[in-house]
């Protein structure tokens, strides 16, 4: 992944800027979740109105793809784009695709690649692409999710990581260690906040929505 454009942070930022968050929700979530800024969805320990996550700017995707490319001394960023072969899925990515063309044209040369889902898995632990769709941190609270970010569990291409990324941030680090040895609200809160506002700098993902979830039960079931 030495190669991936995705590895400078203005690619990163020009493609979050080119993906147009409230038409996605309105075409493929049918309207009924919220365009996210960051892990945290409203009513979360570490949400923020304004995580610093970039918002959706043509005019300013064009200048950061364009500084990304000079950057890494390419006419292009191309990049491998992996989704799971569900036919929904599948539309849905290729949707953020034509996004990204129309902003770029011939700057940006990616597709969609689908891919059998029991094989997916095992390329994301591994390693095997440079972007990929996928729904996760699922945790209530941000101390669930150290795992999913935290630099050790990050590890070299080919091996077995759950930080599938892999980036390593020392401030994300020094964050969730926090939410860990301390029980204080006010400062869990203050370092779930900063875990937040790191994700909405570095670009770390490409935010999509918040996924809605609903909990059925007989009202006559307590305790």
């Amino acid at each position: 992944n030495s190669a991936s454009p995705l590895l400078n942070v203005n690619c990163r930022k020009a493609l979050a800027e080119a993906i147009d968050l409230d038409r996605y929700v309105k075409e493929r979530e049918a309207g009924v979740t919220s365009p996210a800024n960051g892990p945290f969805p409203v009513g979360s320990l570490g949400y923020l109105q304004d995580s610093g996550y970039p918002k959706f700017n043509l005019a300013q995707a064009k200048t950061d793809m364009d500084t990304c490319l000079k950057e890494i001394g390419k006419p292009a960023a191309e990049f491998s784009f992996n989704t799971t072969n569900d036919p929904f899925n599948v539309e849905s990515n290729q949707l953020i695709v034509s996004m990204w063309k129309t902003a770029f044209g011939d700057k940006i040369k990616t597709s969609v690649t689908p891919i059998e889902q029991g094989q997916y898995i095992g390329l994301a632990l591994v390693g095997t692409f440079n972007a990929f769709g996928w729904r996760n941190f699922g945790g209530l609270d941000p101390e669930e999710l150290f795992y999913w970010w935290f630099s050790g569990t990050s590890s070299p291409i080919g091996t077995l990581a759950l930080n599938f990324g892999r980036f390593q941030d020392k401030e994300i680090d020094a964050a969730l260690a926090a939410t860990r040895s301390t029980a204080d609200p006010a400062k869990r809160k203050e370092a779930a906040q900063t875990v937040n506002r790191v994700f909405g700098k570095q670009v770390y993902n490409l935010w999509l929505y918040w996924t809605l979830w609903t909990v059925a039960a007989n009202p006559k079931v307590r305790n």
